[in-house]
């Protein structure tokens, strides 16, 4: 079903033929191809009665989600002792939510870390996570007994050896002792490193107001829109070999495919690459938008 590249649900709605374009629809017509059953049963079944409807489709991802689920769990809970992993952040609707995975190490000696859900947050203080978690930990039926590890960013929030997260936690099941994520580490590494030399700080600081230059204001933005390059210039940075391409123009191959210059990311070092390469590849864009927008500047000022 990913084959087609677009989600379950369809974008587009035929009014005549009564179907959207969308994954599961084609799945379900060419398994009818040489299931007879089915066929007949698309062919004559009233429109009501087909199951094909956006209801179902979500019924059925959402019985997916629990068996798939479920199988993590039951292999979990043979594994009998684990830890908890979470994060929280601010999603596309601007809704706080926080995804929470699980670690242990199964019969056969082999350490699983999986996905078992986001729970949403009204708020985002020590006392509403730790509730969250113990909540979460509760549907699944994980004996927080057997909870013997922690891991979540650095923030007051979550690691507060008084009233973090980690110590509430802890107060319920000293065993679980906290780790602060290695990811979130190296990034802080990272960051910190950089910000010591010089000629790294300067690009990154002018990279930062660059995005916020042009990000910053309407009139800008649609200047930018204007002078987007083509995919000649592309391929110009990328180079037209028979060479194996490198990670980085690759990165800014994909970067063409984006319409706006994103803002560069103050807390995740891996995510400044997005922005880079979109710098990169649309560097004609930008320059040509920058040397617009100080031409109107210097006339609203009357230079």
């Amino acid at each position: 079903m990913g084959q087609r590249n677009i989600p379950l649900r369809g974008h587009n709605w035929d009014k005549d033929a009564k179907r959207e374009d969308g994954n599961f629809d084609f799945f379900v017509h060419w398994k009818a191809e040489d299931k007879p059953v089915l066929k007949q049963h698309l062919a004559t079944a009233a429109y009501n009665a087909k199951y094909l409807s956006p209801d179902i489709q979500n019924e059925i991802i959402a019985i997916a989600g629990d068996e798939v689920l479920e199988v993590i769990l039951s292999r979990a809970r043979c594994a009998k002792w684990f830890s908890i992993m979470a994060d929280e952040c601010t999603d596309v609707a601007n809704l706080e939510q926080m995804a929470v995975c699980i670690r242990f190490v199964d019969v056969k000696s082999i350490v699983n870390e999986d996905f078992i859900g986001f729970v949403p947050l009204d708020k985002v203080d020590a006392a509403s996570i730790s509730t969250a978690l113990l909540k979460i930990m509760e549907d699944c039926k994980l004996d927080l007994r057997n909870l013997r590890g922690q891991g979540y960013d650095g923030a007051s929030v979550m690691s507060g050896l008084k009233s973090g997260v980690s110590a509430r936690i802890k107060e319920l099941q000293p065993r679980a002792e906290y780790h602060h994520c290695r990811a979130h580490a190296l990034n802080l590494v990272i960051s910190s490193s950089c910000r010591s030399v010089d000629m790294i700080r300067t690009v990154f600081d002018d990279v930062n107001q660059l995005t916020w230059f042009l990000g910053g204001s309407p009139k800008r933005t649609a200047i930018l829109k204007r002078h987007l390059p083509d995919a000649k210039q592309v391929d110009y940075l990328v180079g037209d070999t028979d060479d194996e391409k490198v990670e980085s123009n690759i990165n800014i191959a994909n970067a063409f495919s984006k319409s706006l210059l994103p803002k560069l990311c103050e807390t995740r070092w891996s995510a400044r690459v997005d922005t880079l390469s979109v710098i990169l590849a649309k560097y004609k864009a930008v320059l040509a938008s920058l040397e617009e927008s100080f031409v109107l500047i210097r006339k609203s000022f009357g230079f």
